[in-house]
């Protein structure tokens, strides 16, 4: 029997794990992208957020803003306006209906423009283009100074105006080119190369008028940022009004942020020049007069030193006679000191003469010798009375003294002193010294037959 599919094991969803799923998969497999279409039924609640519809000629899709990412949109959007979206497709689970939600928008054609410029900016500063280190310093008083911008725009006529006004000695070099358009870019870059191969300028000046994005695009084209990097003339970039910025302005050694700001940063103001130079004019005249006093002074000097022949003989005589009293008081001093240290040193030699040292040695000696032949002999003597006492305990403690006094000293064969009854034998032999020699005498058995003998 053939099964159906209502016979085999099922995994039932609900409507949310559907939804949910298929959110997951979408937001997995598409993560973030780009699109671009035209607004319709926007609207924008009390809760901030903006939800709206985003179309083109043949579909369209719902989309959502969110009022963390919304506050950073520059303009006002509204239906029928061309946007650039960048977005996360996914699930509105509730509904289940398939949405974007928007995590910038900018205005198609502008926002293009700016992302592009954005990336070369970013793509310039990761080479160091944009690093101070290899700013060149620009000159405060130039000679010459070239302009690359267009020869009939207003931005020329204002910078020739204000150094006319500061500073007219200025020279001043026009580089024409066009400053917008499809062969602009390439105009700048070439006369930034011819401006560096002559060499006549001490400053370039990269300059044109205010305009949209769209207006000022030749300054943010790659190979002009790596023209002025690689300038050896230093290169200021004066591009649009002053909330206008180029990427010449960030490559290039100083922004300014006209084209006017650009001429007072290179030229002096005259006036300021001629304060200067009447300071300076000042300055000169008193160091001349007050040389000249000095002249006049040292002259006048000089005339009364010859006026009087004999004034200059005396002090002349004079400063010899001080000479003569500091020499001979020198010489005085010299020899007082000289005596002095004559006699310290006879006197260090009297005390250290070796007659008299011997004679205090020699007495020193002789009394060391009494003294000791004193001790000597009191230790003689004690030991004399020691030795003395000790004869006499010997001489009383001498076996041999004892023998003459009629005492004589027992041994047996074994040369063993007897000194008790118990120590003998029966018929046992002993030797019995005296003072004058020895006899040998036999125990007899018993106590009477000794006593009888």
């Amino acid at each position: 029997m053939n099964s159906t599919p209502f016979d085999e094991p099922r995994k039932i969803l609900s409507v949310s794990e559907l939804n949910r799923l298929v959110r997951n998969l979408i937001e997995t497999n598409l993560g973030s992208v780009w699109i671009e279409g035209e607004i319709s039924n926007f609207s924008c609640p009390n809760s901030g957020h903006w939800y709206l519809t985003i179309k083109d000629n043949n579909a369209q899709v719902r989309c959502a803003m969110f009022k963390n990412n919304n506050s950073k949109v520059k303009f006002k959007p509204s239906d029928g306006k061309l946007v650039l979206l960048n977005c996360n497709p996914g699930i509105y689970e509730a509904r289940g209906e398939f949405q974007v939600v928007i995590n910038s928008m900018q205005e198609a054609g502008l926002g293009d423009l700016q992302r592009k410029f954005e990336q070369l900016k970013k793509k310039l500063n990761d080479e160091a283009l944009f690093d101070t280190k290899f700013k060149k310093k620009i000159p405060q008083n130039c000679n010459t100074v070239g302009i690359i911008t267009s020869p009939t725009g207003a931005a020329v006529r204002d910078i020739l105006s204000i150094m006319n006004r500061r500073f007219p000695l200025t020279k001043v070099l026009i580089y024409p080119c066009l400053v917008q358009g499809s062969e602009a870019a390439a105009q700048i870059k070439d006369n930034i190369i011819l401006a560096n191969l002559q060499n006549y300028c001490d400053v370039l000046i990269i300059s044109r008028g205010g305009g949209s994005i769209e207006d000022l695009w030749s300054f943010n084209d790659e190979q002009v940022a790596r023209e002025i990097f690689k300038s050896k003339l230093p290169i200021i970039s004066a591009v649009g009004h002053e909330i206008d910025f180029t990427i010449a302005d960030f490559v290039s050694d100083l922004r300014a942020p006209t084209p006017s700001a650009a001429a007072e940063i290179i030229t002096r103001d005259q006036s300021d020049l001629n304060r200067v130079i009447l300071a300076n004019k000042q300055q000169l005249l008193f160091a001349i007069r007050r040389y000249f006093a000095e002249i006049h002074e040292k002259i006048a000097n000089k005339k009364r030193l010859l006026a009087d022949p004999r004034r200059q003989l005396q002090d002349k005589q004079q400063y010899l006679d001080q000479i003569e009293i500091r020499l001979n008081r020198s010489f005085t001093n010299l020899m007082i000191n000289k005596k002095y240290l004559f006699e310290s040193k006879f006197d260090r030699i009297k005390k250290n003469n070796p007659k008299k040292n011997l004679e205090i040695m020699s007495s020193k000696i002789r009394a060391a010798i009494d003294k000791a032949t004193i001790c000597l002999n009191l230790r003689i003597l004690e030991k004399t009375k020691i030795l003395s006492n000790l004869t006499k305990v010997a001489d009383a403690m001498n076996p041999g003294s004892i023998l003459e006094r009629g005492y004589s000293i027992l041994q047996n064969k074994n040369k063993q002193v007897i000194t008790s009854v118990k120590m003998t034998v029966p018929a046992e032999t002993l030797s019995a010294r005296m003072s004058d020699g020895s006899i040998q005498l036999r125990v007899l058995d018993d106590e009477k037959k000794l006593r009888k003998n």
